[in-house]
């Protein structure tokens, strides 16, 4: 659950809306975008090339060029500036334990 550990329950409605939206699109959308990068990282440890392994910037910017490059990329940075949201409304209303 995306609002665990969050204080949202004083929070406006628009507030307890945009975290689950924002955590239910946001969360998977971080993980699709670095997935790749994963998957390029594995194939170079298996093959024993660390030379194979590309970093995020150049793996996203190989997308680039072609229309359906730009539409991927483009969802990409959609999907990032929504975790982007829900990390700062995280950061606003999250639940602080006291150290006694």
């Amino acid at each position: 659950d995306y609002v665990d550990g969050m204080a949202i329950d004083q929070a406006p409605r628009w507030v307890r809306a945009t975290v689950i939206a924002s955590g239910t699109v946001g969360i998977p959308a971080r993980a699709l975008v670095f997935l790749p990068l994963g998957v390029f990282f594995m194939i170079a440890a298996v093959g024993g090339n660390p030379g194979q392994a590309d970093g995020l910037d150049r793996e996203l910017t190989s997308l680039s060029g072609n229309v359906w490059g730009d539409i991927v990329l483009g969802l990409c940075a959609l999907g990032l500036l929504v975790f982007a949201l829900y990390s700062a409304l995280e950061a606003r209303y999250r639940e602080l334990a006291s150290g006694k």
